[in-house]
C-alpha cells in the first residue's frame, strides 16, 4: 500500500477498499487485513487523508459515520474489514461490549454495577 499510497495512484475510497479485501485473509468469519496499526487499529491513507482502516470500510459500505459515534467490531478483531461486523455505537456502548465481554479495565466496574443492580431489585 506504501507504494500505491506514495504515488498517489489510489485515490478512490471504493477502490481502496477493494484492493484492502482482495489482499486480506479470511479467518472465520472476519476479513483480517495485513496493513500497519496506528493506536491499534489497522491504518491508510487516501487522497492524503489518515484513516484507520475499519473506520473506512464502514464509510465505503455502509455510509457516513454520524458525529461523534465510533465504529464499534462485533467480532472484537481490531484487524478485522468485514463491513458484516462493523456498526456504530457511542464511546458508552463500546465500553458496555468491553465489560460484558471481559476485556480492558472496564469489566470488573462494569460487573460490580450488575451486581448492585439486582440487590436493590
Amino acid at each position: 500500500m506504501r507504494k500505491l499510497r506514495r504515488s498517489g495512484l489510489i485515490r478512490d475510497p471504493k477502490e481502496v477498499v477493494e484492493w484492502l479485501k482482495q489482499r486480506a485473509t479470511r479467518k472465520g468469519d472476519c476479513l483480517i487485513t495485513h496493513l500497519g496499526r496506528a493506536k491499534g487499529y489497522p491504518a491508510t491513507a487516501v487522497a492524503g487523508e489518515d484513516w484507520e482502516v475499519h473506520r473506512l470500510v464502514f464509510t465505503v459500505e455502509k455510509g457516513p459515520i454520524p458525529e461523534g459515534l465510533s465504529v464499534l467490531h462485533s467480532c472484537d478483531n481490531k484487524r478485522c474489514i468485514e463491513a458484516a461486523h462493523l456498526r456504530v455505537g457511542t464511546q458508552a456502548d463500546n465500553l458496555k461490549d468491553m465489560a460484558k465481554r471481559y476485556r480492558g479495565r472496564c469489566s470488573d466496574w462494569y460487573n460490580y454495577q450488575l451486581k448492585q443492580k439486582w440487590r436493590s431489585v
